[in-house]
């Protein structure tokens, strides 16, 4: 089983000291249970986007370039199932990600409608069809989205019904996929809003909490 994280895909600087620390963090993880380990890069993003032509144009053509990080982790693990975590997720060296067949996905307690979270997924290698499934489906909401001229204003929804949480939420729930929850108590994310700094790249972008539920 590999551990995916992602980096490098804004032309980013190098790692921030909390980034290194989830890197190498994850990369003894991966020593210590016997698994693979794959930060994925700008280059090799872009190298497995070009064996799907269905989501080439929508990747190079995100409104917001965070996107493109929600979009391609999904490819990756309908590509090779596994563990995915953001980079602000500090493991439990000693907790057990690997979940055989059952979906897994750490949980944001504050939002009882969409509980699902993106940073840190378990993808059964032999089910990770279903994320070829929730990419079409992102690219779906993706289309559906940009028909609605007030999501040009509400930033931060647009992102979370596109590609994020709440697609995600949205997908388990239509199609009762059967799935859990990784404890609190197992691993510990850093920064659960960074990326909303992200939407245009500019700081002045922020979208506060009042913004997410509109």
């Amino acid at each position: 089983m590999i551990i995916h994280q992602i980096y490098g895909i804004f032309d980013d600087k190098p790692m921030n000291e909390m980034f290194k620390k989830s890197h190498k963090l994850w990369k003894e993880y991966s020593l210590k249970h016997h698994m693979d380990y794959k930060l994925w890069d700008k280059q090799s993003c872009e190298t497995l986007i070009e064996e799907y032509s269905e989501y080439k144009e929508h990747y190079n053509s995100m409104r917001y370039e965070i996107m493109k990080v929600d979009l391609i982790r999904y490819i990756i693990l309908s590509k090779y199932g596994g563990i995915y975590s953001d980079l602000d997720v500090f493991p439990d060296l000693d907790y057990a990600y690997e979940k055989g067949d059952d979906f897994y996905f750490s949980k944001n307690e504050n939002d009882k409608k969409s509980p699902a979270e993106i940073e840190l997924i378990h993808c059964p290698i032999n089910k990770k069809h279903i994320f070829k499934k929730i990419t079409d489906y992102t690219i779906q909401q993706i289309n559906e989205k940009n028909k609605i001229e007030i999501y040009k204003k509400w930033k931060a929804r647009y992102v979370l019904q596109t590609t994020g949480p709440r697609m995600i939420n949205r997908f388990l729930r239509i199609n009762k996929i059967p799935f859990n929850y990784y404890p609190d108590e197992s691993y510990k994310s850093q920064d659960s809003f960074s990326w909303v700094y992200q939407i245009d790249k500019k700081p002045t972008d922020y979208v506060n909490n009042t913004s997410l539920n509109q």
